[in-house]
């Protein structure tokens, strides 16, 4: 499930009403998302980074996975958005 239909099946479970036409809301929600999608450099396996960096001539030396220090729902919602943060450490190639 998408990120709009999320949000539009959770706003219709608790009742809110839409203040626009719910395709017009949905376009809007679609749009930031999207526009957040391109901003936040997201990778859906963080061996593409290390893909990436070995092409570029570095080679990998250490992944750091950055655990937030947050509140139990934040952390169930940054788990079922996958959003990992991870610290590639590297050096350049010989």
């Amino acid at each position: 499930m998408c990120i709009p239909d999320w949000v539009l099946d959770e706003l219709a479970r608790i009742d809110v009403s839409l203040p626009e036409p719910h395709a017009e809301f949905r376009a809007r929600l679609r749009a930031h998302a999207t526009n957040r999608e391109r901003h936040t450099g997201a990778f859906v396996d963080p061996a593409e980074v290390d893909h990436l960096m070995q092409a570029a001539g570095f080679s990998v030396e250490r992944s750091i996975v950055i655990e937030p220090d947050v509140i139990a729902p934040y952390r169930s919602l940054i788990a079922k958005l996958n959003m990992q943060r991870i610290v590639k450490i590297g050096h350049l190639s010989s």
